[in-house]
């Protein structure tokens, strides 16, 4: 039978649910929804729920994005218990924690009251679990927090907490408007779902030591699109001191890669479009559009409108605040010196041409990688450690396709439709402990004793997962 736990957060206590390795806490507000004029707004605190308890024993809404691709449709989003409803009310968080109610393990506190949880038996890391937060991909147009490749289960069996986020998406997250600029307190336009990240992370430092986390261990990872932010976030100044750790999985790079430096002049040209597009003149006019219409119009904008372009219509620009300068620019001055990284690619990811030779030298993304811990070693900057991801998943032809990772770096092989033999669960086990490692001291080992070694030119290490 379920066992319900409750734990206090600074705007009100959450119920979640108690398991065999720790407990789950499901949609947990973070922010404000942003709604009305709070739709393209910086992120601001939701309001206090005290003297009532919030039920966070399921999933809820999913932000409003676009359909997805039939390939990725079939790889993670063909499980209709995740699929939840669309909406802007969606500014939500997942904890999985291995630690526990206060007491014996099984205590819980009254239903009107609200306890804290501990790291019991936690010896190796004192009172507090280190806490990864995980950032989707999809492109900046789709996903969310609780896709069920993205699973806490095995990170807090190794003793790791897991939380994941929603993020708003496409025109949602990235419009920008000279007359929101002048709205701004910071003169802030077009990174609304950069600053809900950072708005995540705030909450993760204000609130998960009562879900037995230690915020000054902090790893903040994400793939594709989540890479992207990855390395917006270890470049922006409005993130400083919320984490301490990154993880960058097929997305971040140094000179190549799939981020670029758009100005905040591209991206209000590209906004002012968007608004002819949607057959309004106003900020107002488009903040009264239904969710459904300003849907319809971001759908229209990008097949019709900015089709056949390779840049993102809707990415973060550079606004003098989130971002102050181009993603390599602020490399060189050292913006992610202090943070030892874990970065790398999968054999046919994206840039990686269909037909050519593959191997890690044929990988434009990859390089880029490389080049990154290049940079880094010159600079003397904390270890960078990298990755290659050749797997061959089974049941087509696809290879180690971008994403292939996730099912194996979770441990959530299990849900997918895919065959699997030893070899892959062995594979998946192996990640799952390099990743967690990593999060717990930043030094990515495995059970087996394999040490992960940083890349430096004297010794050009890559983790090869095969």
């Amino acid at each position: 039978m379920e066992q319900n736990v409750i734990v206090k957060t600074d705007k009100g206590p959450v119920r979640g649910i108690k398991t065999s390795f720790g407990c789950i806490f499901k949609a947990i507000p973070y922010a404000a929804p942003p709604l009305g004029e709070l739709r393209f707004h910086a992120p601001i605190p939701h309001p206090s729920w005290d003297g009532q308890v919030m039920d966070c024993t399921a999933f809820g809404n999913r932000l409003m994005q676009m359909q997805q691709d039939p390939f990725y449709t079939k790889e993670f989003y063909s499980m209709p218990a995740y699929q939840t409803k669309e909406s802007e009310d969606a500014m939500l968080l997942n904890i999985w924690t291995p630690a526990l109610p206060q007491g014996n393990g099984s205590e819980m506190p009254p239903e009107n009251g609200a306890g804290t949880l501990r790291a019991a038996g936690n010896h190796t890391y004192g009172r507090k679990f280190p806490v990864a937060v995980w950032i989707h991909g999809g492109a900046f147009f789709n996903g969310f927090g609780h896709e069920p490749e993205f699973d806490g289960e095995a990170f807090a069996r190794n003793g790791v907490i897991l939380v994941t986020i929603n993020y708003r998406l496409g025109v949602w997250g990235f419009f920008a408007h000279p007359d929101l600029r002048a709205e701004d307190e910071h003169g802030s336009v077009g990174n609304y779902a950069i600053l809900d990240q950072i708005a995540a992370l705030r909450w993760v430092r204000s609130n998960i030591a009562s879900f037995g986390g230690d915020a000054d261990n902090v790893t903040i990872f994400g793939q594709s699109a989540g890479a992207m932010s990855v390395q917006t976030l270890l470049s922006s100044d409005a993130a400083d001191g919320l984490f301490r750790k990154a993880i960058l999985q097929s997305g971040g790079a140094y000179r190549g890669g799939i981020s670029f430096d758009r100005t905040v002049e591209k991206a209000e040209h590209i906004g002012k479009r968007f608004m002819r597009s949607a057959g309004v003149s106003t900020i107002s006019e488009l903040r009264a559009l239904s969710a459904e219409s300003l849907q319809k119009a971001e759908i229209q904008f990008i097949t019709q409108e900015n089709s056949g372009t390779e840049e993102l219509p809707f990415a973060p620009c550079m606004d003098g605040y989130v971002l102050k300068d181009g993603y390599d620019a602020l490399l060189e001055k050292g913006a992610d010196r202090n943070i030892p990284i874990m970065i790398g690619t999968t054999k046919n990811d994206i840039l990686t041409k269909p037909g050519e030779a593959s191997g890690p030298s044929h990988s434009p993304l990859h390089q880029g990688g490389v080049r990154w811990a290049e940079l880094r070693e010159k600079e003397h900057a904390a270890p960078t450690y990298i990755y290659y991801f050749s797997h061959d998943l089974k049941g087509d032809n696809a290879g180690a396709f971008h994403s292939s990772e996730l099912w194996y770096m979770f441990g959530t092989l299990g849900r997918s439709w895919r065959p699997k033999d030893e070899e892959d669960c062995q594979l998946s086990r192996s990640m799952v402990q390099f990743w967690t490692s990593f999060m717990k001291g930043g030094d990515p080992e495995n059970s087996l004793g394999e040490k992960w070694l940083p890349w430096t030119e004297k010794d050009q290490f890559i983790q090869m997962f095969r």
